[in-house]
């Protein structure tokens, strides 16, 4: 048997339950009249295309644009005093921050949160429609992108658990310190467990007109599917359809594409659409990169222009021209793309909160397998890439501890091909690889998460090992089970399960239209939710509707969740 040492993890354990991240104190709000808090920062009004489109100044950064773009953005730009930076002030800043690096690039890791809005006009303008953590890895130019859904349930300052869409409207409406961008950045950053240097946010018509001013981006359609519900902005509906392929869309068009929730096809998901919206800012960068947009002063003007009263960052104009330099380098091929679902091998599960409302919540008993998620994405991506099949063996002795690390190993991406229960139980934990080398980002993510105390080479562990379970993948008479490339035998001195901080019951969610309400003092509610709540109060709904989709009514620390 050959032996050797596991490479130290990148990160510290997470299974147990995380801390709370401190609060960044590099968040600098945009676009609100007075600046709230001891930190006075700079401040300035850009936009979510940045990323792309800004390598063009690098280019004229003498001429007539720069000059424009500044006078464009400088309505709230202000000094450590409070006092209003003029056109030379913000020169002589990109001028000696010219070697600076971004807050974060140190650490090999600049995250930032985009935020998409309705905006006025539109219902719920602050509800955030769209949220995405971008990272980049400096060392090796790579780009990762995790998309959070709108339902996930997170906690908020004072106001317990709450959906995330509903961050920014709570922040602004309580006049959070720094705004409601500050709160969404915080409790992002607490519930993935990493520092977010940066935000953006852009709300629909901003949106739209960037893609306009661009000329249209073009968007290759995997699934064809149609939507019979999309808003019409009066308070109705319309139908929208794409066929699968290359196509080329307008902002109104790209917004549909990004917005549709209720699709055809398996599209009608918000994870479904969080891949659509990854898509069209990859068609962004690339239209905003294209050498008709770089040479082009006069629409990058225009772009400046139009998104002047719909968009918000904290990044000054000297990070976003690095931003600009970098974005020009990275290769769409190694763009990593996340989406944090409930799909089977997903990290979340649906259930239902307060109202009948539904929520998504961590399938583990904490937040702990999402953190580990964000903080090794890169991993995830290149294990996925790896395709290696893991087969998770409990000898613990704890009954749970296989399924946790199995789906959670699944959430991460891998091929978990099976998890079992050993006869037997073993003091240590031991990674397999039986790929002799070829599978090193998948022993990284795994090593990192399991913490085994060694790992192991070859199949002289599974042909020693007394467990048929292991011994039936070498077994020359069966042809029917394929030698897993990964093998985790999780031993006793696994961590302890975390209480989990989500209380569930059962409950039934049936809707048939018969209700025969025959409200007495008894609260006889016919509508078939057989609703088990735990309190005091024994309300028993003893409905005859016909629907049996079945869900649960979550508690966090035995307060209902609450849903915007």
């Amino acid at each position: 048997m050959k032996k050797r040492s596991l490479p130290p993890p990148e990160n510290p354990p997470v299974r147990p339950e995380p801390k709370p991240v401190p609060e960044p104190s590099i968040v600098r709000p945009l676009g609100t009249p007075k600046l709230i808090g001891p930190h006075r920062h700079h401040r300035l009004r850009w936009t979510l295309i940045g990323v792309g489109s800004f390598v063009l100044l690098l280019l004229i950064i003498g001429g007539w644009l720069f000059a424009r773009a500044i006078s464009v953005v400088n309505t709230q730009k202000l000094d450590g005093s409070g006092k209003r930076l003029g056109f030379f002030q913000q020169l002589g800043r990109i001028v000696t921050a010219r070697g600076d690096e971004l807050q974060g690039e140190s650490e090999d890791r600049v995250n930032i949160l985009m935020m998409g809005i309705g905006g006025p006009g539109h219902e719920g303008p602050y509800l955030t429609d769209t949220l995405m953590v971008m990272s980049y890895k400096p060392s090796t130019k790579e780009v990762a992108m995790l998309s959070l859904p709108r339902d996930l349930v997170v906690n908020i300052p004072k106001y317990d658990y709450r959906k995330v869409n509903s961050v920014l409207a709570i922040g602004r409406d309580q006049k959070y310190p720094g705004g409601g961008e500050a709160l969404v950045v915080k409790v992002v950053s607490d519930t993935l467990q990493i520092p977010i240097q940066y935000y953006a946010r852009i709300d629909f018509s901003g949106f739209k007109d960037v893609i306009d001013e661009l000329g249209g981006i073009t968007v290759t359609v995997d699934t064809p599917f149609v939507d019979y519900s999309y808003p019409d902005n009066n308070y109705g509906y319309q139908t929208v359809r794409f066929q699968a392929g290359q196509q080329t869309m307008d902002g109104e068009t790209a917004l549909k594409f990004a917005r549709s929730r209720k699709g055809t096809n398996g599209e009608g998901s918000d994870f479904a659409r969080a891949k659509r919206q990854q898509k069209i800012l990859v068609g962004m960068r690339e239209k905003a990169l294209s050498l008709g947009t770089l040479a082009n002063p006069a629409k990058l003007s225009d772009i400046l222009q139009a998104i002047g009263d719909h968009s918000q960052t904290n990044m000054e104009v000297w990070e976003i021209l690095r931003l600009g330099s970098i974005a020009k380098d990275i290769d769409p091929a190694k763009i990593v793309n996340r989406v944090l679902d409930d799909r089977t091998g997903g990290l979340l599960r649906s259930a239902t909160g307060s109202g009948g409302a539904y929520i998504l919540v961590p399938k583990g008993p904490t937040y702990a397998e999402i953190a580990y998620l964000a903080t090794h994405i890169f991993d995830s991506g290149a294990a996925v890439a790896e395709s290696a099949s893991v087969l998770v063996v409990n000898a613990s002795g704890r009954t749970g501890v296989g399924t946790l690390v199995g789906q959670s190993l699944a959430g991460f991406g891998l091929t978990v091909t099976e998890i079992v229960t050993a006869k037997s139980t073993v003091e240590t934990t031991t990674l397999i690889d039986t790929t002799n080398g070829g599978a090193a980002a998948t022993l990284r993510l795994i090593g990192a998460y399991a913490h085994p105390t060694s790992l192991t080479s070859g199949t002289s562990y599974l042909a020693d090992h007394p467990e048929s379970i292991l011994l039936k993948y070498l077994s020359p008479t069966n042809t029917n089970a394929e030698l897993p490339k990964i093998v985790i035998i999780l031993g006793s001195d696994q961590p302890a399960i975390p209480k989990s901080v989500f209380s569930t019951t059962p409950s039934t969610r049936t809707n048939a239209n018969t209700n025969t309400n025959t409200n007495s003092n008894k609260n006889t509610n016919t509508s078939t939710n057989k609703n088990t709540n735990t309190s005091k109060n024994a309300n028993v709904n003893t409905n005859k509707n016909t629907n049996t989709s079945t869900n649960t009514n979550s508690n966090v620390n035995g307060k209902p969740v609450q849903a915007l």
